[in-house]
């Protein structure tokens, strides 16, 4: 009898283990064995993400910037073709993509979670303040950051015609507000002012690294009134040195952190 109640205690602890060890998150299998699977060439993932808090709530506007945040990630990633389906009223997003392996869907998964660290900054002026650990910060005011920002594409401009010599650029895009608050800045600096831009990495990442938290992108002179809710960025070397920034900037699109509900292989 006692070996009956100790062989049915044990059996109880390694299910409540088990329970403990999946309630991250449900991983499904949808494979028929584990020997299939180890041959498999490409896994199809099925991915539902809820907010980490649950009072943040995914609201769709005109646009829908935590699926454009979400696809420029899976994009970045080596993920070339997806499909999202986002519902307001279960507060959710569904994500569907084939991966190459299991390793890489569950890397590809964590990867969409975080909200990011660094934030583009776009400030009035060149002003700046210097700490007593001599890091240098922004000093003015603020126009926008990265929450206003759309889209965000490392591109060639050609500025002349004539003698034609593409230039690597970002190219930004913003929402309404980012539009109308650019729009009133240059009007106000135009003929006069500057604009720069900074990137923000964060008081965690800049403890981690002991190094400085803000980096400046580059100052520009404001010529004329800017109101079509787009600019470029413009300085770089080549074009991997856009496509770095781009993906940094875009690595802090999302308004809040996510994670992952379930994640289904099949």
């Amino acid at each position: 009898m006692k070996k009956r109640w100790l062989a049915l205690f044990l059996a109880l602890l390694i299910l409540a283990v088990c329970i403990t060890a999946c309630d991250k998150y449900d991983a499904v299998d949808d494979g028929d064995s584990d020997d299939a699977v180890s041959d498999e060439t490409s896994v199809k993932v099925t991915l539902v993400l809820v907010p980490a808090d649950e009072n943040d709530r995914i609201i769709l506007g005109s646009a829908d910037p935590i699926g454009a945040a979400l696809g420029r990630r899976l994009k970045n990633n080596g993920i070339d073709e997806w499909s999202m389906m986002t519902s307001e009223e279960d507060n959710r997003i569904s994500v569907k993509f084939i991966a190459e392996s299991k390793a890489q869907a569950q890397e590809m998964a964590d990867k969409l979670c975080p909200r990011g660290e660094v934030t583009l900054l776009f400030y009035e002026g060149d002003d700046t303040i210097t700490g007593a650990d001599g890091s240098v910060a922004p000093l003015g005011v603020l126009i926008l950051d990265s929450r206003n920002v759309t889209s965000v594409d490392a591109m060639y401009v050609d500025y002349s015609a004539d003698e034609p010599d593409p230039q690597p650029v970002i190219s930004l895009t913003f929402d309404e507000v980012g539009a109308a608050a650019f729009a009133a800045a240059t009007e106000k600096l135009a003929g006069k002012g500057k604009i720069s831009v900074w990137l923000d990495f964060g008081k965690n990442w800049a403890e981690q690294n002991q190094s400085s938290r803000y980096q400046k992108v580059q100052t520009f002179d404001v010529f004329e009134p800017i109101t079509e809710g787009e600019a470029l960025l413009t300085g770089f070397e080549d074009m991997a040195e856009a496509e770095e920034l781009a993906d940094l900037i875009t690595g802090g699109f999302l308004p809040f952190d996510l994670k992952i509900k379930s994640i289904r292989f099949k």
